[in-house]
């Protein structure tokens, strides 16, 4: 009984660090939204006197929407690892489940998509458009409708190009609904049944070994980490034991 409540109460702590780096997650977008809107505007106002600071307020935009994407996507690794590992096995707990249900995201997207919505989601791009429409206004300030010398060419050419790119960062923005994170989830998953739904008799084979270093390199791999905890690996070098300790029992 005791075990018991130590592992349950070890899982509860995991669940509980685990929910706190989702709301951590969530203030730092937050945070670099507001950073990328102040770093932004600050570039953007002196363009017109220096206009190739336009061209840099496109990197501040990809390196912001880039931190955003990361934290969404932790986010999403966060929430899918709760829902297989606590709350489908549990039962008692449904937090994450309940914000993947396909019902009540359909109904909750039909009353959080508004404007405002759009303008956060959306930021980096609107303002990538900005740049661009204040890059050729400078140019036709400048010069009318006399002939564009080739520096303010290129650099029109140049600002197309980062708006295009980073369009293709905003793009890739994690959203809480359809088949974004289907890849993610599978992945998860996978690593769930390597590690508690498997076969008894595999755990009796020569496989086993090998089966334990491939769950250690996949838990590596989709966790970007140099080494599996000792904690997590004597969870599962015991579990195979353990079953293995069973099937010569019997």
């Amino acid at each position: 009984m005791g075990t018991e409540k130590k592992i349950c109460s070890e899982n509860l702590a995991v669940y509980e660090t685990l929910r706190n780096s989702i709301i951590s997650c969530e203030e730092r977008i937050a945070n670099e939204t507001i950073y990328m809107y102040v770093t932004y505007f600050a570039l953007f106002a002196f363009g017109f006197e220096h206009s190739w600071l336009f061209l840099v307020s496109f990197i501040a935009l990809v390196v912001f929407q880039s931190l955003i994407n990361s934290d969404r996507l932790a986010i999403e690794k966060a929430s899918s690892y709760i829902r297989i590992f606590f709350e489908e096995v549990r039962g008692d707990i449904n937090w994450e489940c309940f914000n993947k249900d396909l019902a009540f995201v359909r109904n909750y997207s039909k009353r959080v998509q508004d404007a405002g919505w759009f303008i956060f989601k959306y930021s980096s791009s609107i303002l990538a458009v900005i740049s661009v429409g204040a890059i050729f206004y400078t140019v036709a300030k400048k010069y009318g409708y006399q002939v564009l010398l080739m520096p303010d060419i290129v650099e029109g050419s140049v600002a197309l190009v980062l708006c295009c790119f980073v369009f293709h960062i905003n793009k890739k923005i994690y959203v809480n609904h359809g088949d974004d994170d289907i890849e993610l989830v599978g992945d998860i998953r996978r690593f769930y049944d390597m590690l508690y739904a498997r076969p008894k008799e595999q755990n009796n084979s020569p496989l086993s070994a090998e089966l334990l270093k491939q769950a250690k390199n996949d838990f590596k791999t989709l966790y970007n980490v140099p080494e599996m905890p000792e904690e997590a690996l004597k969870v599962l070098q015991k579990w195979i034991n353990d079953d293995y300790d069973k099937v010569q029992d019997g």
